[in-house]
């Protein structure tokens, strides 16, 4: 391998950044006085004000990643499902709870549907990363009729080629070929091959890191040895 190469595919292994620090943004909070008229806007600011207070505390001090559950398995095509989603390969995902990178709890109850369809990309050359993410969902962005004086957060599954987005919590990834027609359980956990669910990457809710590290190999003699610890630090 060229020392170029090498940096390409250490770069795999290496944390993206997707933990910002909270934005150089005053927070503006309500001015109470006697007298004041609350309305839905004074209202809100008032609640939106903790809200960002709360994010700013955990952007701060911590990084976002599962807390608990949230494991991954591969399933048939759910009953009901429609013939054009009865090719692709299904996933279920445990009841758990995980913190986005703005410090929203993502809350997987048991109660709701936890199945996602998993979308090969067409690829042409190559091999590429395929990561199935969790995000969270406010639902004062979701049109929800107004009968109702209760609003749950929400979330989705989604996923994305080659990078993550700073809202993103990874459930599992999976090596693509441009030949790959579906997916399949990995037969060694810790070394999934092309086409396997890769659960070795999963962001873990952690005391936010002080410092970050970039490594360099000229050589490629340990070359294999310097990727296990590369995908160790991540964890770590």
């Amino acid at each position: 391998l060229s020392p170029a190469t090498v940096f390409k595919n250490m770069s795999e292994f290496m944390p993206p950044d997707v933990f910002p620090l909270p934005a150089l943004t005053p927070l503006p909070q309500l001015n109470v006085q006697d007298n004041l008229r609350i309305n839905a806007e004074r209202w809100e600011l008032a609640h939106h004000y903790h809200h960002q207070r709360q994010n700013v505390h955990y952007q701060a001090l911590w990084q976002p990643g599962i807390v608990y559950g949230l494991g991954v398995k591969l399933i048939s095509p759910p009953s009901g499902t429609t013939a054009p989603f009865q090719t692709k390969s299904w996933i279920e995902v445990q009841p758990g709870l995980a913190i986005d990178g703005e410090g929203n709890p993502i809350v997987v109850g048991e109660e709701t549907d936890r199945t996602y369809p998993v979308t090969i990309p067409p690829l042409t050359r190559g091999v590429q990363t395929l990561y199935v993410v969790l995000r969270h969902v406010d639902p004062k962005h979701l049109e929800l009729p107004n009968a109702t004086d209760r609003l749950q957060e929400q979330f989705r599954f989604d996923q994305r080629v080659n990078h993550l987005d700073s809202k993103d919590i990874e459930l599992c990834r999976v090596r693509i070929s441009s030949d790959q027609t579906n997916l399949v359980m990995p037969d060694q956990g810790l070394s999934p091959d092309l086409g396997q669910l890769d659960l070795t990457h999963r962001p873990f809710a952690q005391v936010r890191s002080q410092r970050s590290l970039t490594l360099g190999v000229l050589s490629s003699h340990h070359y294999h040895a310097l990727n296990t610890l590369c995908q160790g630090m991540q964890v770590l």
